[in-house]
């Protein structure tokens, strides 16, 4: 990223702000080392500072991550850092006026290692109830990260039909479930759920599933009917 500032007073920490690229753009100048306020590994943020006259900024890190230099937009100069390494690192942004005077400005970041997990477990399949239907379910579950979490899947019917939900907030849990009708000596009944992407409310990725390399996560539920018995006979 890019930055410069002319005046120093008007540099100072409080122009640089972070923001979660997962959630609404609400730009904060709170600290990043402080406990609870750390990034994770694997989070995306955008740092920017008020744009002055025709300054020029220019933006670096000390490490710890890659930096995409976006400009200056809207009144302000921006960049985005992608934290990969854990560790405490800085973002530094030069501020330089048209007479080649600048003033240099930092903010501190702490990087803490991605400790969350994804659970999704698979279901046995199970024969009908007596009963005229049947209810499965199974609970989708994180653990660590920055809730809430939000979900790409797909739902599969039993009838075959797909359909598709993007970037669902489901908080830290959410459970899927399927009420079945039962059809005595009819073919099983399938429903099925498919994760295709999650992600914390930092942006940041399961620890424990990479959806690039590992695929897709489906549960799947089945039902399988019990046989239509008929009356027993007797001579």
């Amino acid at each position: 990223m890019k930055k410069r500032l002319v005046k120093n007073l008007l540099f100072t920490l409080l122009s640089v702000m972070a923001i979660n690229v997962a959630s609404a753009q609400t730009w904060t100048n709170d600290s990043q080392t402080s406990a609870g306020n750390e990034v994770y590994v694997g989070s995306e943020y955008k740092y920017r500072v008020p744009v002055v006259g025709t300054n020029t900024y220019v933006w670096s890190i000390s490490g710890g991550g890659t930096l995409a230099d976006n400009g200056s937009s809207g009144g302000f100069d921006q960049a985005t850092v992608t934290w990969t390494t854990e560790g405490t690192f800085t973002v530094t942004v030069v501020e330089t006026t048209p007479d080649l005077c600048s003033t240099t400005n930092t903010f501190e970041v702490k990087v803490i290692a991605n400790n969350s997990t994804i659970t999704f477990a698979s279901v046995d399949p199970t024969c009908a109830t007596t009963d005229p239907k049947t209810t499965l379910s199974q609970t989708l579950s994180f653990t660590g990260g920055k809730a809430p979490w939000f979900v790409d899947y797909t739902i599969t019917e039993t009838d075959g039909t797909e359909t598709d939900y993007t970037n669902v907030n489901v908080g830290t849990s959410n459970l899927f479930s399927k009420e079945f009708t039962n059809t005595p000596g009819g073919a099983a009944q399938v429903y099925k759920v498919t994760i295709t992407g999650a992600r914390d409310s930092y942006g940041v990725k399961p620890s424990n599933h990479d959806f690039g390399t590992d695929g897709d996560i489906t549960v799947t539920l089945v039902v399988n009917q019990n046989p239509a018995t008929t009356t027993i006979q007797h001579d």
